[in-house]
Formats: C-alpha cells, structure tokens, sequence
C-alpha cells in the first residue's frame, strides 16, 4: 500500500521513529507527555497513533488537541486525512459511534 504524502513535520519525525523499530517505545513516550494541557502534545500523539494504525486513539488525541486550539491547520488537516482514511476503510467517526 502506498503510503500518504504528510506535509507535516510531526508526522515525518513519527514515520522515522516508527521505521526505526520502535512502534511501542515511540506511542508510551508520548502517552506519558499526553496528560499535559498542550494542544502541540495531543496534536504529535495523534499524528504517532496515526501512522502506528491506531486510528480511533488518533482521532481522540486530535479532537482533544482541537478543544485546546479550535483553529490549527495542522491538526484540522491531520484530522481530514484520518476522516478519508476512515471512510475508505468503513471505520465509523467519532460522531457516528
């Protein structure tokens, strides 16, 4: 499967740390920094979650990260992406659970 382009540095600093071997290592890390009232945090986690598969967690950290920061392009536009796949693959969104 051809893998989407990511125009977001976050995403590209989670793919090289995801083809390093370290799946699991790279997810814990950031859950422990997730706790923080940072939008940047939850934004990163769930731009991790994403290109690791774990797209329902991915789409939390997003929507939490939007309720920090309404307006950032980034996240809005990780969170399209996330929607699209979602759609080609028959996951339900958050709204539709």
């Amino acid at each position: 499967m051809k893998a989407e382009k990511h125009g977001v540095d976050l995403l590209k600093e989670g793919e090289k740390e995801r083809n390093k071997g370290d799946k699991n290592g790279e997810i814990e890390a950031a859950e422990d920094d997730s706790g923080a009232s940072d939008a940047a945090s939850h934004m990163n986690l769930g731009a991790m979650l994403h290109l690791n598969g774990k797209y329902e967690e991915a789409e939390r950290s997003y929507v939490k990260s939007l309720e920090l920061r309404p307006n950032d392009a980034t996240t809005l536009t990780n969170l399209e992406r996330l929607h699209n796949l979602f759609e080609k693959r028959g996951i339900k969104r958050r709204k539709e659970r």
